[in-house]
């Protein structure tokens, strides 16, 4: 706590109770009095009361400031004339949602504890071209491109894709030229290799490519997820490529260093499709060749 504090000037503390919205007014306790040693474990009803009373409603999770306002119009000022109040006329004049939050004050959990965050259901990579494109090389390269990056998404995410979508499309401002737009879906052997994952959308954008089109944007998306855990099936043509898994942690360990470091030929090297980016900022967090320069 002193680390952080004296270095990122940021408070930290500890608190524990029954419920979501007692243990956060806990935390809140923790770094409001220095007296509590940054820790504070509340389960003894009288101790959460003699806490309530000390606490603006404006502090109790899910609050906030304007029904806070809207409570002291009826005399409601601290958390503990919320506890006391009656729970019919809260869901009367504020909805259910404030009364799960008088329950849980009351040691009645109604907010679920979520212990990992949701599996993403779909990644999408899609980006208009810095030039258009009117060659199917060309294409290739890009899609190839957004593939490895969706893939490298996937991978973070510790999940395995079961289907891939590509869609390619014109300019629709550009006057006095064809338009045109299609996108196709490929099914697949649940996989987060990238030489999968490009082999299939290769196979779409060959299916789905119009001849003398001036081609602006294109994008790729990962869908039906899965762990990875599940067998194969009849129909499942393709096994899983021998020692996959350890390729594809080596080329992101690489990439994660160094971006670009390691990638697919099919991805080019010039990539004319890349944005032009004339006006992009200085980063000066991320690039030491674009670090701020102080002169005294």
């Amino acid at each position: 706590r002193s680390t952080l504090l004296h270095n990122l000037s940021l408070t930290c503390g500890v608190g524990c109770s029954s419920t979501k919205t007692l243990a956060k007014l806990c935390t809140y306790a923790s770094k409001r009095w220095a007296a509590t040693g940054g820790v504070v474990v509340l389960t003894d009803q009288a101790r959460i009361r003699k806490l309530l009373g000390l606490i603006s409603t404006r502090e109790i999770w899910g609050i906030g400031q304007k029904i806070s306002e809207r409570l002291s119009a009826f005399g409601i000022i601290t958390a503990g004339d919320f506890y006391n109040s009656d729970v019919r006329f809260l869901r009367k004049s504020f909805g259910v949602e404030i009364e799960r939050t008088w329950r849980e004050l009351h040691g009645e959990p109604c907010f679920r504890l979520h212990e990992s965050p949701p599996v993403r259901q779909q990644i999408i990579v899609s980006r208009s071209f810095g030039q258009r494109l009117n060659e199917i090389g060309k294409l290739h390269e890009a899609v190839s491109f957004f593939t490895a990056r969706a893939a490298e998404q996937l991978r973070k995410d510790g999940s395995w894709t079961r289907q891939i979508t590509v869609f390619i499309q014109s300019s629709n401002y550009a006057q006095g030229e064809n338009r045109y737009s299609n996108c196709g879906i490929e099914p697949l052997t649940a996989t987060q290799d990238t030489r999968d994952l490009v082999d299939a959308a290769m196979t779409i954008l060959n299916r789905i490519y119009k001849p003398g089109i001036a081609y602006a944007k294109a994008g790729v998306m990962l869908s039906a997820m899965t762990d990875g855990t599940e067998q194969l099936s009849l129909f499942d043509e393709r096994p899983a490529r021998p020692g996959s898994q350890a390729l594809m942690k080596v080329m992101d360990r690489f990439n994660k260093e160094k971006r670009g470091a390691l990638f697919l030929l099919g991805e080019g090297i010039q990539q004319d499709f890349r944005m032009k980016q004339a006006m992009l900022s200085p980063r000066y967090t991320t690039r030491w060749d674009e670090l701020l320069v102080v002169k005294a």
